[in-house]
This record gives structure tokens, sequence and C-alpha cells, in this order.
């Protein structure tokens, strides 16, 4: 047997390394922002589903998912029987015996460890649902902040060439004498200022874009948010991956503790039936010989105390759990509704609003001075700039809100 085992390892060949892809690295200037999705770009809900599908910490949970249900199947209430040769090696063939052993659980331990290996795997789907609620959660986050960066980008080249087109009428106002060297230095200097951070705000656009498609496989709709859930108006913690993980790990818990009391009972630990040859000179004797063990517990070695304070402590914790449950969806709530309020007023029109955008489209009609109008249409951008920056609030608060109530996909 150790010669075949020897011989058997010697043949083991470890599994060849995977092949890697090589990454093809981007080389060029970045594409510009463009207020129209591209060809191909996919909504906030399928960018949340790709995530869903492709991310490696939810894909390792999910696959250990069918060995938790192997083990709570291999849980049976009898262990293998042993059998048992032996034989004297001086005088082979003497006096043999045959045994035959088969362990004897205690009662009750083995249909605790069952219940603790079925609520091991209640505790495995629904951590594998906490997952899927914070890599949706972490999805939707960074799709908003790849909105509000192409928003960015977009304001950016519009202040740019604004200011490109204040510098040449700088110039043409400088080459008739209604204007200064010093204004005409201003002017260029703010154009090509507004001009490199432009190209850096499109290229920050093009570093998340690319790391949005890295991780998911689709391209990313960058125009658009993920639509807001309807609130609800009710809310069950109890429904919550996270409180029924921790409603099955204090299943588990108690099962074993169950089972660790029981195995502190005094009860036979094995059952063992033998045939044995005894042969003395021309004497033989065939007895079938049958066996019991019992085990002792000495004093100091139970662990049912242990087990009995894991599980107290984990019942405890399914309450503490509800609780903060209860209390992230109340806060994330709240912080939704009062960043939605401020994305609406901003997004509002006004008399002051809708008088900048007037002058702003006859300027020069009233006698504005370029820097004047460059000014205006500086606010206007200050204005939409806050807009988007409220809109990316209410994106976050609301992927927030969907953790919080425990929402991972579309529904």
């Amino acid at each position: 047997m150790l010669g075949a085992a020897l011989a058997l390892s010697a043949c083991y060949h470890p599994p060849p390394a995977p092949v890697l892809a090589p990454i093809q690295i981007p080389v060029g200037p970045p594409p510009a922002a463009d207020a129209t999705p591209g060809p191909g770009a996919v909504s906030c809900d399928a960018l949340v589903s790709a995530f869903l599908a492709r991310d490696p910490t939810l894909r390792a949970a999910r696959a250990g998912l069918p060995v938790a249900r192997a083990a709570a199947d291999a849980a049976g209430p009898f262990p293998s029987p042993e059998v048992r040769f032996h034989d004297d090696l001086r005088d082979i063939g003497q006096q043999p015996a045959v045994d035959l052993r088969l362990r004897l659980p205690k009662p009750g331990v083995a249909d605790g460890k069952q219940r603790a290996a079925e609520a091991r795997v209640v505790l495995s789907e629904a951590q594998v649902r906490v997952l899927e609620i914070e890599v949706a959660r972490k999805a939707r986050r960074a799709h908003a902040d790849l909105v509000l960066a192409a928003g960015r980008a977009r304001l950016s080249q519009e202040a740019a060439s604004a200011a490109a087109a204040e510098a040449d009428l700088v110039a043409q106002r400088e080459r008739a004498g209604v204007a200064t060297a010093v204004s005409l230095s201003r002017v260029r200097l703010n154009a090509e200022t507004r001009r490199l951070q432009a190209e850096a705000d499109t290229s920050e656009l093009d570093v998340l874009r690319t790391a949005l498609e890295s991780q998911s496989g689709v391209r990313p709709d960058d125009t658009q948010l993920c639509q807001p859930p309807a609130p609800l108006k009710t809310v069950d913690p109890a429904e919550h991956p996270a409180v029924q993980a921790a409603q099955a790990r204090a299943r588990s818990a108690d099962a074993e503790s169950f089972a660790a009391e029981r195995a502190g009972w005094i009860w036979p630990a094995f059952f063992q039936i033998g045939w044995q040859r005894d042969a003395e000179g021309k004497t033989r004797r065939d007895p079938i010989i049958a066996e019991f063990g019992v085990v002792i517990p000495l004093p100091g070695a139970d662990a049912s105390d242990v087990a009995r304070a894991k599980a107290s402590k984990t019942a405890d914790a399914v309450g503490f759990e509800a609780e903060r449950v209860r209390a992230d969806v109340l806060r994330t709530a709240a912080a939704w509704q009062a960043a939605t309020a401020h994305a609406d007023a901003l997004g509002r029109t006004s008399p002051e609003l809708d008088a900048a955008r007037a002058l702003l489209t006859r300027g020069e009609a009233v006698g504005a001075a370029p820097a004047e109008l460059a000014e205006l249409r500086s606010a206007l951008r200050d204005r939409a700039w806050a807009l988007a920056q409220a809109q990316h609030a209410v994106a976050w608060a609301a992927a927030d809100y969907q953790a919080a109530v425990g929402v991972a996909g579309v529904r």
C-alpha cells in the first residue's frame, strides 16, 4: 500500500498555469467628451447586471455554494464502518483476525451537526446576496461618477471654446485700438488655462470609462444616471440578506451548541465484532468477539460552555443587525430625500436664470463688454456644474438607499 501510494505521488503532475492574455494599453490622445451616448453604450441598469455577472469576489462566493451544499448532504448520522485485518507476521495464517468496527454517535450529536451544516448553507446563500448588494451599490456609484466626469468634461470644453472665442474678439478689438495689450494677454492666458483644464477633464473621463469597461465588459452610457427606485412604504428588516445571514449564523451556533452538549454524555463510542482463529498445536478455536468502548469525559474537557456562549452571542447579533438595517434605511431615505429636494431646486427655472440666458443671447445688442459676457457665461456654467453635482449626490444617495433596503439587481 505504501509503495503504491509513493508510486502514485511520483506520477502526480501539477495542473498547467493559466495563460493570461496580454493587456492592451491604448496609446494616443483621449477621445473628446460627447453629450450623446456612443454606439453600443448600455444603460446603468445593464451595467449593474454586468457587474453582478463578472465581479471576481462574487463569482468566488457563488462557486462556494455547491461546496456548502455538499457538506450538508455528507453530514450523515453514522460514520463509515471500518474493517480491520490483523495477523502474526512471524506465523502468517495461523492466528488471523477480522474485525468490523462501527463508531456510535451519541444521541443528538449527528442531528445537531446536520442542522448546523444546513444552516451554513443558508448562511452562504445570504452572504452571496449581501455581496451582490454591495457590488450593485458600487456599480451604481461608479456609474454616477462617470456621468459627473462626462458633464465636467463637456462644461470644460464649453469654457475652453468660449475663452478661445473671447481671445479672438479681444485680439480684433486690440488691433482696432479699443483694447489694450494687457487685456489681450489676460484673455489669451485664460484661454490656454481653460484648454489645458478641458484636456485634463477629458483624460480623467477616459480613465473612468476604461476602468468601468474593463470591470464590466460593456461600454456604459455616460449621459444618463441610473433611474432611481420607487421609495418603499414599509421595509421588513427580516427580509434583508444581512439579517438572514445573522439568523442563519445563530441557528448554526445553536445547533453546534446542542451537539457539543450531547457530546459530553457518557455513551458507547464504538461497537466492534470480529472473528479470530486461535490455533495451538492441533487445537483450533474460532471465537466471535464483541467489544464496546466508552469515552469518559475528563474534568475541564467540556466544550459545551464555549458553544453555549457562542450561541448566545450570535443570537443577540440578530437583533443588533436588524436594528442596524432599520437605522440604515431611515438614514439613507432621509439623505436621498434631501439630495433630491436640492437637485430639484437647482433644476427649476427662476427669473434670474431666465434673465441671464436672455442677456447672453443679446448681450452685444445691449452694449455689454466681452469681459461681462464671459463672466455671465461662467456664472451659467457654474449653475450647470452645481446641478450636475446635485444630481450626482442624488444618484449616490439612491444607491445607498437600495443597498439599505436589500436591493441588488434591477426590479
